[in-house]
């Protein structure tokens, strides 16, 4: 696996209940 693509799964990971949790709140 790649930085890049270690920081986008990172990131993804980070982003996605963050992201959810203000369209949902």
């Amino acid at each position: 696996m790649t930085l890049a693509q270690f920081a986008m799964t990172f990131w993804h990971d980070l982003a996605a209940p963050i992201l959810a949790g203000i369209i949902t709140a």
